[in-house]
């Protein structure tokens, strides 16, 4: 036993930095990425939990593992109303880059404190893995570029582990899911499906009928039992081909565009959540060449953009009207407009992601070393 202990311990090691070689990118690529992020959370992403001051104490049932299970009932509006602003402001410090370690670990923080409460209703959604990006990243040094008041590099700062230890996240939220539907679609039996099942629930139960749902109960049964086995797959599939290489990791990032796009045209489910989740593995350092030489022009407008988002943020909640460009977009009245839009965020994310695995062919994994920052 003893000697078993040394080598598991070599073999984590090994497997951890196999996977940080495969996931790791430029610092100057995931500080342009908090931009990305901090941008499109203001505008599709941020958090609102006022909406929970209304529900009936009667709902209040919280998950056991939850900062809302310290408490014995829902806790007043002032503190949700807390929450909100806390979160825009965060959102705002983030993408300008005002310590951004700092912000980074509050949102995470703030975050996870309102889901509490939101999920005290018996409903988990999947927005976890987009909560936790910024707790990740906030250890890999993406505040010390392109930040109005930029954080100190330190020796710990990890570009490769932050995002391998993100990598691992994800892989294992997707093998989460594939494991369950495992049990129940992996069956050999071709005349069920599980695709189905979540079909014609959402297509006759909640009206999931746009884009291509009508064609759907004109193909084979049989075809829908393979793509049971191959969404399975696929889902389990996230360690493999993280510690396959660079190239196979970015390929399983848009093999995930390319299911999310289908769950879109068939299912009508959207998603776009997981938009950001992806795109944190992309390179963006080809960037940095339009950014320096217009660096004055674009970092005033990014300052007035963002700005600009944070103050219609807080102006809603202090309204009552929330702000939501998704909203303005996709209204609720406007299902079809909604839909629309998913496909536009998916097809986005997969010639994102297929231009950065054809830029990867070639490119040799950076030593792990090079990634840590200066001390």
């Amino acid at each position: 036993m003893s000697k078993l202990i040394p080598y598991a311990d070599r073999l984590a090691r090994s497997l951890w930095e196999r996977a940080a070689r495969n996931v790791s990118t430029d610092l100057t690529s995931l500080a342009l990425f908090r931009i990305v992020f901090g941008l499109f959370s203001l505008l599709f992403l941020t958090p609102s939990f006022g909406w929970i001051k209304d529900a009936p104490q009667a709902f209040f049932d919280p998950p056991y593992l939850s900062f809302a299970n310290l408490l014995p009932s829902f806790p007043g509006g002032a503190f949700f109303a807390t929450l909100d602003v806390l979160a825009v402001l965060l959102l705002v410090f983030i993408t300008l880059g005002v310590k951004a370690r700092l912000s980074a670990v509050a949102f995470f923080i703030i975050t996870v404190t309102g889901d509490s409460f939101a999920y005290s209703f018996g409903k988990i959604d999947h927005s976890f893995l987009s909560a936790v990006l910024p707790l990740c990243l906030a250890f890999s040094g993406w505040g010390t570029k392109y930040a109005l008041l930029p954080d100190k590099p330190r020796r710990l700062d990890s570009v490769g582990l932050s995002l391998s230890a993100y990598a691992v996240l994800v892989a294992f939220g997707m093998f989460t899911a594939g494991f369950v539907k495992s049990l129940f679609w992996v069956d050999f039996n071709v005349s069920t499906s599980g695709f189905l099942s979540w079909f014609y629930g959402g297509y006759y139960n909640l009206g999931r009928t746009n884009l291509l749902a009508s064609l759907v109960p004109l193909v084979p049964t049989t075809f829908f039992e393979l793509a049971d086995y191959a969404a399975v797959a696929f889902e389990l599939s996230g360690f493999l081909f993280l510690l396959s290489g660079r190239r196979a990791w970015r390929l399983w990032l848009t093999l995930a565009a390319t299911f999310h796009l289908l769950n879109v045209l068939t299912l009508n489910i959207g998603f776009i959540s997981h938009f950001v989740v992806y795109l944190a593995f992309v390179d963006f350092s080809k960037l940095a060449g339009v950014w320096e030489p217009r660096r004055k022009p674009l970092k005033i407008g990014l300052v007035a953009l963002t700005a600009a988002l944070g103050l219609a943020h807080l102006g809603g909640l202090y309204t009552g009207n929330t702000f939501s460009l998704a909203g303005w977009l996709a209204p609720a009245n406007s299902r079809l407009l909604g839909l629309y839009f998913a496909v536009g965020i998916w097809l986005s994310a997969f010639l994102i992601l297929g231009w950065n695995l054809y830029a990867a062919r070639g490119k040799r994994e950076p030593a792990l070393s090079a990634q840590r920052q200066p001390s």
